[in-house]
């Protein structure tokens, strides 16, 4: 009688949703990815680091081109990354807070006396970093120290992203229409003409700043002033990227593009959640789906981990 051979056992694998991309260059840059279901079918057995549905597992992938290399698992909700060195990120979330990561690991960056979540992280150089957060705050490391700067009195509880021209020159974005200035010295709050909350804040060129925000919101100016741009969407306008001397947004209807001067037109016609831009090209995820964009073509990457 012939004995029935076992099955071989298959490893189980799991599409990750792609967002915030960072890198000076497509053939070599990060993404921060996440699994809902990999959150539910792994969070119960990892009981020290398993605290919330908003901070579990994010998968920090490395990209040469379209070729994924390496991925690294941390059991953090991570929201943002930033590229300043070949091969290394600097990542942001909670609850840890700031990590630094690259192909042999994890580096958690500890910070004394601080309180609060990480939302969004921004460089002018290798010199200063700039990170908004949930507390509120926002954090300047400059030279290696960090600092806490004081905010105006009255701050909503969430600011949601950061930006800028400069070290002296820095904006951070928030709930009901913030708008902070750092001008080196002192944040000041500036005038909004919006209550909605804001969520990201990306410069345009050397003197305008776009913000994005709640139901299609699109902001463009400076400390000296701001103007409404009309989008034609009510999606909220989470992250805007530059790309090719336009911001670009995502919805589901579409990657549009805003050049500063005519309304925003269709880029791409991908129903997308996130795009990043890294070097010249672009970071676009739908979904499980996730491709690089040049301007012309679409090539996809690798989301199964």
């Amino acid at each position: 009688m012939s004995r029935l051979k076992p099955k071989p056992t298959r490893l189980r694998k799991w599409p990750l949703r792609l967002y915030a991309g960072s890198g000076a260059s497509s053939s070599d840059f990060f993404v921060l990815g996440h699994s809902p279901e990999y959150d539910e079918h792994f969070g119960p057995t990892n009981q020290p680091t398993y605290q919330s549905p908003t901070s579990r597992f994010t998968h920090v992938l490395h990209f040469v081109g379209d070729q994924r290399d390496f991925v690294h698992r941390i059991p953090d909700r991570l929201l943002d990354n930033l590229s300043l060195v070949r091969g290394h990120t600097t990542a942001a979330g909670f609850p840890r807070g700031i990590v630094e990561i690259d192909a042999q690991g994890v580096t958690e960056i500890p910070i004394a006396g601080h309180v609060g979540g990480f939302s969004r992280m921004w460089s002018p150089n290798a010199a200063y970093l700039f990170v908004s957060g949930i507390h509120p705050f926002l954090e300047c490391r400059a030279h290696g120290t960090w600092y806490e700067l004081p905010l105006p009195e009255g701050t909503p509880f969430v600011l949601s992203g950061v930006g800028g021209f400069g070290p002296s020159d820095v904006y951070a974005v928030g709930e009901q229409g913030t708008l902070l200035h750092f001008d080196g010295q002192v944040v000041r709050r500036l005038a909004s003409p919006t209550n909605r909350d804001l969520y990201s804040v990306t410069a345009l060129d050397d003197t305008r700043l776009c913000v994005g925000g709640a139901i299609g919101t699109l902001l463009m100016g400076n400390c000296n002033g701001w103007r409404v741009i009309d989008t034609g969407t009510r999606a909220d306008l989470h992250i805007l990227t530059r790309f090719q001397g336009r911001i670009c947004y995502a919805t589901l209807g579409g990657v549009y593009a805003f050049d500063g001067k005519k309304a925003p037109v269709c880029l791409l016609d991908i129903a997308a959640d996130w795009v990043s831009s890294v070097g010249d090209q672009l970071v676009v995820s739908s979904g499980t789906d996730a491709w690089l964009f040049d301007g012309s073509r679409l090539r996809a990457l690798d989301t199964v981990v």
